[in-house]
């Protein structure tokens, strides 16, 4: 929050890391089910806000307690989401020397090419005509993803309760 009075206003920014969504576009099933499921997304969370073009380590670049609410983010491709064809071009693009290199910004559009990081990835592979079935995998950043095995022991997220702080040693 910078000011007071009528002149306050809040620095906002998107998630600086992006959800990667990978489909085929040419398969018109599963194109029709994405676009469903992103017109609910946005129906129950809004269209959030677009995506601040701050540099990591800038004083409005990120405020968590802004974005815990979902309906401030922006999920669209191109700010929270980025779309690859097939995993082969997801792959490629997290296998580039730019990849989260230094300068990246949540525009992906840094001077020197850094590419923005992905959090995660939905490998969409197949829907059923009724959209109740579907074939996908869930790829994570290894390098946050926290380890299920530690102190002789497996730490088990309760599938209820959802804490993930089990994970945590």
């Amino acid at each position: 929050v910078d000011g007071t009075g009528d002149d306050a206003y809040l620095l906002i920014s998107a998630p600086p890391r992006y959800l990667a969504v990978v489909y085929d576009s040419a398969d018109a099933n599963l194109v029709s089910h994405v676009d469903a499921v992103l017109n609910i997304i946005a129906d129950n969370y809004g269209a959030g806000y677009p995506v601040n073009t701050s540099e990591p380590g800038d004083d409005d670049f990120w405020c968590a307690g802004w974005s815990a609410d979902t309906a401030n983010i922006n999920w669209s491709i191109g700010s929270l989401l980025i779309h690859f064809e097939n995993e082969d071009e997801l792959t490629a693009y997290l296998r580039d020397d730019r990849y989260g290199m230094g300068g990246w910004n949540t525009a992906n559009n840094a001077a020197n090419g850094a590419l923005r990081p992905i959090a995660a990835a939905i490998v969409l592979k197949s829907v059923s005509m009724d959209g109740q079935q579907w074939d996908y995998t869930i790829r994570m950043n290894a390098s946050s993803v926290p380890p299920t095995f530690a102190d002789n022991e497996y730490k088990i997220v309760d599938r209820h309760e959802k804490d993930a702080d089990a994970l945590k040693h």
